[in-house]
């Protein structure tokens, strides 16, 4: 997709992501883009590694392997893999966020934010 053109793919893919998140942040609030940038990082932290190898670095995980060549193409699928987790630990984290978000704030409106229950 970008090896056509003269572009520091990974470079594009975070800036890409920050510019989503601050689009997210400003039509729904802090929550969702907060979570999603947590999630996200926790989920790149918690890569499948390969043996003898190691967990793969940034750029080949962001680009799901696409610029690996020679015996190097074996660890696509785990750069795949990896992908996921960061793609998957984003949602996760932006939707639980969100919904609390959304929680917090319900409670808030309608005046019983904090309130114990009698």
């Amino acid at each position: 997709m970008l090896g056509s053109i003269n572009v520091d793919a990974p470079v594009v893919f975070v800036v890409g992501g920050v510019v989503f998140l601050v689009v997210v942040g400003y039509a729904c609030g802090p929550g969702p883009a907060a979570g999603s940038a947590i999630g996200g990082v926790v989920g790149y932290l918690l890569r499948p590694s390969l043996p003898l190898v190691g967990q793969l670095p940034f750029e080949t995980v962001i680009t799901r392997g696409s610029g690996l060549r020679g015996i190097n193409e074996l660890q696509r699928s785990t750069a795949e893999v990896s992908f996921n987790y960061s793609l998957a630990g984003a949602l996760i984290g932006g939707t639980l966020l969100g919904v609390v978000q959304y929680v917090v704030r319900r409670r808030a409106k309608d005046g019983d934010a904090g309130a114990p229950e009698k």
